[in-house]
């Protein structure tokens, strides 16, 4: 029995909610830290509850927080399925459909949601997969590639990317400083 399990019985609308909320906080978490502002966690979790009524930590209030970050951040669970025991998701259909991955129509879901609140900015969906502790990136690759491995969709003149979340905030976050860093309207 999962610590959720515990408190919340066996309410799976909850469960799923909770689980969903905890893991996007600690990428939030991770996010704060690695780009030099952990100090600024605190005041983000404050906001939080004051907003949402329960602890935690959102893409979506650091996106609204540092609109001068090169990413749109969101995260998903991908409908809470571990995609490593998912045969569609096993390593050589990245290389035969990429289209068909079952994440794509997450991210998909993602693009159309954010459309027209870029601001200039690439979107990107964070979701867990085994072997990768602070899970992949799946992001719009208006860019130039950069540091470390990355798959490269690219279909009707449209371009998607997906590598481990800590390198891209490694490199977005190097970017991000070095271009004039954190202004924020927190």
């Amino acid at each position: 029995m999962s610590r959720y399990e515990l408190v919340l019985g066996n309410d799976p609308v909850q469960l799923a909610a909770l689980q969903a909320r905890s893991w996007e906080t600690a990428r939030v978490l991770f996010l704060l830290k690695r780009t030099g502002l952990g100090h600024q966690a605190q005041a983000f979790r404050t906001a939080y509850a004051r907003r949402h009524g329960t602890p935690g930590l959102s893409f979506a209030m650091f996106n609204e927080a540092y609109p001068s970050f090169p990413y749109l951040l969101e995260a998903s669970l991908i409908g809470g399925c571990p995609l490593h025991d998912v045969t569609e998701a096993a390593f050589p259909c990245w290389l035969r459909a990429f289209s068909d991955l079952p994440f794509v129509p997450f991210f998909e879901e993602t693009l159309a949601r954010t459309a027209g609140h870029e601001h200039g900015r690439d979107v990107a969906m964070v979701f867990p997969r085994h072997g990768f502790q602070q899970g992949l990136v799946i992001h719009t690759a208006f860019e130039e590639p950069g540091d470390g491995p990355r798959f490269v969709y690219r279909s009707k003149g449209f371009e998607m990317a997906v590598r481990p979340f800590d390198r891209l905030i490694d490199e977005a976050g190097r970017d991000w400083r070095e271009g004039g860093g954190p202004e924020t309207t927190f």
